[in-house]
C-alpha cells in the first residue's frame, strides 16, 4: 500500500512539475501603428512588435480588396514600410501580418488612413502629347500625365501670340480635345497647362498644320472591316477580332446577334478615346455558329456619327490545339493579353504578371514603368526602384530565380575553368551579364580566363557581340 501511495505522489509531482514548465509561444503583439509623411501620392506606414518580425503589410481602396501590398522581409521591432500611388482624397484601409522567428503570426485589426489633406509639391509630367488628326479647319489633340489633372489649352497661328483658349475641366490622366474653327494649311501652336489637385501645374507645347482635305462637308467613313472572308488568325470557335478603319478620328460600339436585323447585345469598343484604327474581340461565341453584326461610329470631328451594313462571321467548329512552351502560347511573340504595352512572352521572361497591367500593385502601368526606367516587379518608386544599368536595364529577378541561375553558371565555369579564383565584385558584374545581358557561358568563361571586353557590364549580348570594340579585342 505504502509503495502505491509512493507511486502515486511521484506521478502528481511530475504532472505538478510539467504545468509549470512555461509553454512555448508563438504570439506576437503589433502596437504603436502610425500613418506620416503623407505626400506626393506617398505615405509612410510605422509599427512596432515586442519581438523581431517580419511582416506583410496589405493595403486597397476598399476594406474586402487589399490588393496592394509590401513584405518587410527583414526581422526588426521597429518597422517603416512606404506605398506610393496613392490618389488624393480616398480612404485607405491596410492591415499589418507580423511573423516571428518561430513561425507566429499575428494579424491587426483594419486600420484606415485618408489622403483628404496629403500634400503635394510636384508638378504632373506629360507622356505622349500628340496631334492625333487635322482637317481643313480642325485639330485633334491628346495627351497623358502620370496623375489627374484637368488643363487650359492657349493656341494661336503665332507662337508668341496664341490668342484662342479651350478649358478641359475634368481631372483625367488621358486627355483628348478638338480645337475648331481653324484656317486651312496653316500652322498652329499650342500650349497645354496641366494641374494636379495641389494646383502644380506643367506646360507642354505641341505644332501642327492643318490639312487640305477633310472638313464638316467630308462623310465619315468606315472601311476595311475584317474579317472580310473566313480568317483562322480572326475567327476562332468561341471568339472573333473584328476590325475596321475610319477616315475621321472616332469612337465606336459594336451591335451583334443571332438573328439578321436583331442585335442583342451590344459592345463599347473605344468609349474613352478616338481611333482612326479600331479593333475588338466578342468572345463567348457558341461555335459553327453564324453571327449578325454591324459597327457605329460616333462622336467624332464636327459631331459625326455613322453606322455599317449588317455583316456577319461564323465561328469555327472545332478549335485548334495550340502547343505550349514554358506557359507561354507559341507566337505568343507579339500578344499583349492586359494591354499593358509588354508582349506576354517578355513579361514572362522578366517576371511580370501577363494578365495584370500592375503586376506590383502600385498603381502604375507595367509597360509604363519599364518606359521610364522603374522596376515594375517592386512596389513604388523610389531610387531603390530605378532600373540599374548593372540589370541591362532589366526589372530585378526574384531573389530564388537569380540564386538558381548563379548556381547554374558557377557550375558551367568551375566544369570549363576548374573553379577559377574571381573576386565577389566581379562575379557579380559576370552573374549579371548571364542572368540579365544574355551573355553565354562560352563569354563568361573567356572573360574570367581572359580578362579584357568580352562581357560589358550594361550593354546586352545580342548587341555587344556585334560592336567594333568587341570584335577587334576577341580577334587580336
Amino acid at each position: 500500500m505504502f509503495k502505491i501511495i509512493k507511486f502515486l505522489l511521484i506521478i502528481a509531482i511530475l504532472f505538478s512539475s510539467i504545468s509549470y514548465i512555461p509553454a512555448a509561444t508563438a504570439q506576437v503583439y503589433i502596437y504603436n501603428i502610425e500613418v506620416f509623411d503623407m505626400q506626393n501620392g506617398s505615405a509612410k506606414i510605422y509599427w512596432e512588435t515586442i519581438e523581431p518580425t517580419q511582416a506583410r503589410v496589405y493595403l486597397g481602396e476598399s476594406p474586402n480588396n487589399l490588393d496592394k501590398f509590401y513584405f518587410y522581409s527583414q526581422f526588426d521591432s521597429a518597422h517603416i514600410v512606404a506605398f506610393m500611388g496613392l490618389q488624393k482624397n480616398v480612404t485607405y484601409y491596410f492591415k499589418i501580418v507580423a511573423i516571428n522567428k518561430a513561425g507566429g503570426i499575428m494579424e491587426s485589426f483594419l486600420q484606415t488612413f485618408s489622403t483628404k489633406n496629403m500634400v503635394d509639391t510636384v508638378a504632373p509630367e506629360f507622356s505622349n502629347s500628340q496631334v492625333m488628326q487635322t482637317t481643313k479647319d480642325a485639330a485633334m489633340v491628346s495627351w497623358t500625365t502620370n496623375e489627374e489633372t484637368k488643363a487650359e489649352i492657349f493656341y494661336g497661328a503665332r507662337e508668341y501670340d496664341l490668342n484662342k483658349k479651350a478649358g478641359y475641366g475634368a481631372y483625367n490622366k488621358y486627355h483628348e480635345i478638338f480645337l475648331y474653327n481653324l484656317t486651312p494649311e496653316t500652322y498652329y501652336f499650342v500650349k497645354i497647362i496641366a494641374e494636379d489637385r495641389g494646383k502644380n501645374k506643367q506646360i507642354s507645347f505641341l505644332n501642327f498644320k492643318t490639312a487640305q482635305t477633310l472638313d464638316k462637308n467630308t462623310a465619315l467613313k468606315i472601311y476595311q472591316i475584317e474579317p472580310a472572308n473566313f480568317d483562322g488568325e480572326l475567327v476562332h470557335q468561341n471568339k472573333v477580332t473584328l476590325k475596321w478603319k475610319t477616315n475621321f478620328m472616332a469612337k465606336s460600339k459594336i451591335h451583334y446577334g443571332l438573328e439578321s436585323g436583331k442585335y442583342s447585345k451590344h459592345a463599347d469598343v473605344l468609349k474613352d478615346s478616338h481611333a482612326l484604327e479600331h479593333e475588338f474581340t466578342i468572345e463567348a461565341l457558341e461555335p459553327n455558329t453564324t453571327y449578325y453584326y454591324k459597327i457605329e461610329v460616333y462622336d467624332s470631328f464636327y459631331g459625326k456619327k455613322a453606322e455599317s451594313g449588317e455583316l456577319t462571321f461564323t465561328t469555327s467548329a472545332f478549335s485548334v490545339p495550340v502547343p505550349q512552351i514554358k506557359g507561354v502560347q507559341s507566337g505568343s511573340e507579339y500578344l499583349d493579353s492586359d494591354n499593358d504595352g509588354l508582349s506576354d512572352a517578355y513579361e514572362y521572361e522578366i517576371g511580370t504578371d501577363p494578365f495584370k497591367q500592375d503586376s506590383d500593385g502600385d498603381g502604375y502601368n507595367d509597360g509604363n514603368e519599364m518606359k521610364h526606367g522603374w522596376d515594375p516587379n517592386v512596389f513604388g518608386s523610389s531610387y531603390d526602384t530605378r532600373l540599374q544599368a548593372s540589370n541591362y536595364y532589366l526589372p530585378k529577378r526574384a531573389y530564388q530565380y537569380r540564386l538558381e541561375k548563379d548556381r547554374e553558371l558557377r557550375i558551367y565555369v568551375n566544369n570549363r575553368l576548374g573553379n577559377p579564383d574571381v573576386a565577389s565584385k566581379n562575379w557579380r558584374i559576370l552573374s549579371d551579364a548571364y542572368i540579365y545581358g544574355g551573355y553565354p557561358v562560352e563569354a563568361i568563361a573567356a572573360a574570367i580566363k581572359h580578362g579584357g571586353k568580352t562581357v560589358h557590364p550594361t550593354i546586352p549580348w545580342s548587341v555587344w557581340k556585334n560592336t567594333s570594340v568587341y570584335q577587334q579585342y576577341i580577334n587580336q
